[in-house]
């Protein structure tokens, strides 16, 4: 059997809350930057500005949320980067040891509706199709794990584990 590697890479989509968020944070750098006008504080005024343009562009920032998804030799590493810069390793996973991945339909799901997961992870994107995999977590009894696996990760997982793969 050869070696796989396949790496894929996804964006969040940013909810309606995230981005009521960054309008406020830019409201309040135009308020702040009004009441340094209004107390007469001219001196400090450049100052205000480029550091509360700056601090505003970074906390926006952190509300980019990409997934990598690493599958080597049947293995799953999932990574969480915020704000093109930082990243934080969420999971990895042995494709051996999944019970099912299946799309995240009613009918492949409702076996699992009354189980109670350990662990929830969502590494998806939040417009695609995704799927979802159980398997035993770490912590003690199951993890559920939603993401989006694109065709050639789907081989390679059916590839160590057949029979639960489901399309």
């Amino acid at each position: 059997m050869a070696d796989v590697f396949i790496e894929h890479l996804i964006t969040r989509k940013k909810s309606p809350i995230s981005r009521l968020i960054g309008v406020a944070y830019i409201f309040v750098l135009v308020l702040l930057t009004a009441l340094t006008i209004l107390f007469e504080l001219i001196p400090l005024l450049p100052a205000v500005l480029v550091l509360g343009t700056w601090l505003v562009v970074r906390l926006i920032k952190n509300f980019d949320i990409e997934f990598e998804y690493i599958v080597t030799n049947g293995e799953i590493d999932i990574d969480r980067i915020i704000g093109k810069r930082k990243r934080k390793r969420l999971i990895t996973l042995d494709s051996r040891a999944f019970e099912i991945l299946a799309p995240d339909a009613e009918c492949n799901f409702s076996a699992y509706k009354n189980t109670e997961f350990k662990q929830r992870i969502d590494a998806s994107s939040g417009k695609n199709p995704r799927y979802f995999a159980v398997c035993p977590s770490k912590m003690g009894g199951k993890l559920l794990l939603y993401f989006e696996p694109n065709e050639r990760m789907l081989e390679a997982f059916k590839m160590y584990n057949q029979r639960a793969v489901r399309q």
